[in-house]
């Protein structure tokens, strides 16, 4: 079944406009149903099936390894006897097996005839290119196919997990979002290209974790300072959204292709390091990632690019000594 040649667009002032495949979007999730099968019950993928079976879906299920059923049992789902009966089930099947190798194998065993027609969700960690080309093979076999990232713990899948998709043209990804629309999953589908949402991913990750030991040292130092988790935890609230839009001036800086915004330099920047650093090793805290950071910053510093703001640190971690900006005296 053909779908249109875009199904939906969102307008500037943010209301959606239906296009000519919209119908045949919704007459597709109507032909599939709210059958769904989920391959693999792992951690993801038995939170994807508790997700699921709460929001009302029909659900089949199977894992290459029986003992993983049992957790799932008081659940109202059906388990398959093999991959090739759980692929059969369902017009939507969700592949939550451990990686694209272990994807590739299952596909050897369900077969590209028990694939053709239907909605496939790669869910599984993995690479850009490993997605791109177990997708290929995919589409090979007239799958419908989309690349999934979730950006939130398997346990967040009951509530409002962020979730980005890759792959799909807007009606395929429009066709998924609609299929799970009784969650309160939030989609974002971020491209056609198929390694788009491992590519986000891999993006990501570095910010999320070095934001979370960032959040780690502070902490620590709010112990020291008698400050107890929970008044930290507000308070932290309030700086991320601070550094939202610190995150924004400096994306903007670097595209800009300069460095310097005439409010912060970082020769400022490193001054006001020093003082958290030797405020957090008065209390014995582990500073290495601060002094690593310091260390990027001198750097750029004794370069001649002190009067750039935070963003002139892109130009040392991108591994450009001059990148984008002239060369000035240190204040």
């Amino acid at each position: 079944m053909l779908i249109g040649a875009w199904s939906f667009r969102i307008t500037s002032n943010g209301t959606v406009e239906a296009g000519p495949g919209y119908a045949e979007v919704v007459a597709y999730v109507r032909f599939m149903g709210t059958d769904v099968a989920v391959i693999g019950l792992g951690n993801l993928g038995a939170g994807l099936v508790r997700a699921l079976t709460a929001a009302g879906l029909s659900v089949t299920v199977w894992n290459r390894t029986p003992g993983r059923l049992d957790g799932l049992a008081p659940l109202k789902i059906r388990f398959a006897e093999s991959a090739v009966d759980a692929a059969s089930s369902s017009e939507t099947i969700i592949m939550a097996v451990s990686d694209y190798d272990a994807a590739r194998h299952l596909l050897d065993e369900i077969g590209g005839a028990n694939l053709s027609g239907r909605l496939i969700l790669q869910w599984m960690g993995g690479t850009p290119d490993e997605a791109r080309a177990l997708g290929d093979r995919l589409a090979n076999y007239r799958a419908r196919v989309v690349d999934v990232l979730l950006l939130s713990y398997p346990s967040d899948l009951e509530s409002s997990a962020v979730v980005y998709v890759a792959g799909a043209s807007e009606d395929v990804a429009l066709a998924a979002s609609l299929v799970f629309s009784r969650t309160q999953w939030i989609w974002t589908n971020v491209g056609q290209d198929l390694g788009r949402a491992k590519a986000m991913g891999h993006i990501l990750e570095p910010m999320i974790d070095h934001a979370v030991e960032g959040f780690l040292i502070g902490a620590a130092l709010a112990e020291h300072e008698g400050m107890g988790m929970l008044e930290y935890f507000e308070a932290s609230r309030t700086a991320i959204g601070v550094a939202a839009q610190t995150l924004e001036g400096t994306a903007a800086l670097i595209d800009s292709g300069t460095y310097i915004s005439g409010q912060m330099t970082l020769t400022l920047w490193s001054a006001g390091l020093d003082r958290q650093i030797a405020h957090a090793e008065k209390y014995g805290i582990d500073v290495t990632t601060l002094r690593h950071i310091r260390a990027q910053m001198d750097q750029r510093i004794a370069a001649g690019f002190g009067n750039e703001d935070i963003a002139g640190l892109h130009a040392v971690i991108r591994g450009s000594s001059a990148f984008g900006t002239e060369k000035t005296t240190a204040d």
